[in-house]
């Protein structure tokens, strides 16, 4: 037990530390030193571009992304991988193993451009187990750990430090098609609740093991994402 403490400290004090040098957080935590079930490190995702290879694979949403280039001069390679990245930080964060990718278009000369249309996929050997989730909420607290942000219309990936109390609620547990779906209830903290805000807002499970629960929430429709990382204390 005292050895679990001892690596679950030092994990969160590293993580800490490279948030506040500006590292990539979700890169971060989803490094070659910790594997959380049923999520997919941006490395490790499989782009396909054939239907047949995620036949049978849990469809999570369709996407899109896209980067253009400053300048004329702009080379089209470091667009593409502008815009590659993009759509990988995004089907990680949002639990997908997988992505097909329907089309790419590219523009050369004045405002050059290159976008991405895919579908992101988990496959089924990474569904995420409801009763896992269960006992998890149930067996402790949630202290916040980090949060990670997407905007298609962005740059990339931002991470910070997560400051607001949400308690996932083990009662609000849902399936649909073999995805895992839980609710929050609001604590207050750096998220401050005004007139016409609604902090009763649904997350899907994208990854856990035993100390640590990842979820998932589409904040804007087809426009920004976010991931969540808690850590669980025990009671």
């Amino acid at each position: 037990m005292k050895n679990t403490k001892s690596t679950t400290f030092k994990f969160v004090l590293l993580l800490s530390f490279s948030l506040l040098l500006g590292v990539d957080g979700m890169a971060q935590f989803s490094g070659n030193n910790h594997d959380i079930s049923g999520f997919t490190k941006i490395n490790d995702l499989k782009i396909v571009n054939d239907k047949d290879e995620v036949e049978g694979q849990i469809e999570i949403a369709e996407a899109y992304s896209k980067a253009r280039g400053a300048t004329i001069f702009s080379p089209m390679n470091r667009i593409n991988n502008r815009a590659r990245r993009k759509l990988l930080e995004e089907a990680s964060m949002r639990g997908a193993s997988h992505v097909w990718v329907l089309h790419r278009t590219i523009e050369g000369g004045f405002g050059r451009f290159v976008s991405y249309h895919a579908v992101f996929y988990r496959h089924v050997d990474l569904a995420i187990n409801p009763e896992k989730v269960r006992n998890f909420l149930q067996d402790g607290n949630l202290r916040p750990v980090q949060i990670s942000k997407a905007d298609r219309n962005g740059a990339g990936l931002k991470t910070e430090m997560l400051m607001s109390q949400f308690k996932l609620d083990p009662n609000t547990i849902k399936v649909k098609d073999k995805r895992v779906f839980v609710e929050n209830v609001y604590l207050g903290g750096a998220e401050t609740k005004g007139v016409n805000d609604s902090f009763e807002r649904t997350f899907e499970v994208i990854g856990i093991d035993d100390k640590f629960i990842i979820v998932a929430e589409e904040v804007q429709e087809g426009k920004t994402f976010e991931a969540r990382v808690y850590e669980k204390v025990q009671k």
